[in-house]
């Protein structure tokens, strides 16, 4: 008896918020699918990069400081500066259509975020620390190393043809 009880009650109950429940009206149902659509393109961890105005709010974030090359490629300027705190700034500079990006973290690990091979890889040294590159035809797309407690990476758009090493030696003297 009291098994046949609880099974009418659950079904009474289910049945109850099933009839409770309004059926949308067309402009709710749009707002309900817009709704969907705007939580499935955010869906995933926020960043944890943020957008600075000046290289000394990065740095304050940072916790650490950076300096930048003093000579870049001609016609780069600085597009965006981003911080995560206590562990990294990196800076978007733009060329037209083309980027170059140049990172310091803390660690030793890669942190180019360019995955891609490359069919000229070598190492270079420069004021005493070894620089990893990678590019094509006789150009430097990636430039990575580290020095003490931070890493380093100087990237170029993968599209883009890169930079003679002369260029990468400069920048890397620079950035520290």
């Amino acid at each position: 008896m009291k098994k046949i009880m609880i099974i009418f009650l659950s079904t009474a109950i289910v049945l109850s918020f099933t009839a409770c429940k309004k059926a949308p009206n067309a402009q709710e149902s749009t707002t309900q699918e817009n709704d969907k659509a705007v939580i499935s393109e955010n869906i995933g961890m926020p960043s944890p990069l943020i957008d600075c105005n000046t290289m000394e709010e990065a740095e304050k974030l940072a916790g650490f400081t950076m300096s930048l090359p003093k000579n870049l490629p001609e016609g780069y300027s600085i597009k965006l500066i981003q911080a995560i705190k206590d562990k990294l700034i990196q800076v978007f500079y733009e060329n037209g259509d083309d980027e170059l990006l140049i990172r310091k973290a803390v660690g030793k690990e890669d942190i180019s975020g360019d995955y891609n091979n490359y069919p000229e890889n070598q190492s270079i040294t420069i004021n005493g620390v070894t620089v990893e590159t990678k590019g094509s035809n006789g150009k430097v797309n990636v430039a990575t190393w580290t020095d003490g407690d931070y890493s380093y990476s100087i990237s170029f758009q993968p599209e883009t043809t890169g930079v003679d090493t002369d260029v990468i030696k400069d920048m890397v003297e620079n950035i520290h």
